[in-house]
């Protein structure tokens, strides 16, 4: 009697764990880009920087706004970012720049991404669950300005 409900036993926590796992619209999470965000995307960006050259300056801390286009070229969870600024950026008093090239990585509805140069920028974001929305918070900083960023997209095209 014994062996037989153990038997039992087996066979139906067998046929529980194949049950689960078989049944349709079961959705598991891959960790890889999930979801793809690779495309094209437009929105806007908002940046609060302090100039830390100025001295005693009354208001050290400005404000920046423009819209954006941004490309996301994606191969699994690794991606490249570039972002495209209708009105220049200026990562520093003297330097406006047009383009932002950063690269990162992808996974379980977040992102995180970064470049190293005359600015450094490091974003971090995430996407709904449809992979249509894309918010990226973050901070840059270069030898006189230091940012504070906010991005918020909409993907226009895959």
């Amino acid at each position: 009697m014994a062996v037989a409900r153990s038997l039992f036993v087996a066979v139906s926590c067998t046929a529980l764990v194949l049950a689960a796992l078989l049944v349709p619209g079961a959705v598991r999470a891959d960790s890889n880009g999930v979801p793809p965000i690779g495309g094209v995307w437009s929105g806007k960006f908002s940046d609060t920087y302090w100039d830390q050259t100025s001295a005693g300056s009354v208001k050290p801390k400005q404000k920046f706004k423009s819209k954006v286009d941004v490309t996301i070229v994606q191969s699994v969870d690794a991606f490249s970012l570039t972002i495209d600024f209708q009105d220049p950026f200026f990562i520093d008093s003297s330097v406006g720049i047009s383009q932002l090239i950063l690269d990162g990585f992808g996974g379980n509805y977040h992102v995180s991404s970064s470049m190293s140069g005359a600015a450094s920028v490091t974003l971090s974001g995430v996407a709904n669950k449809s992979g249509t929305k894309l918010t990226l918070t973050g901070v840059g900083a270069s030898s006189e300005f230091t940012h504070e960023i906010t991005i918020k997209l909409k993907k226009q095209s895959p």
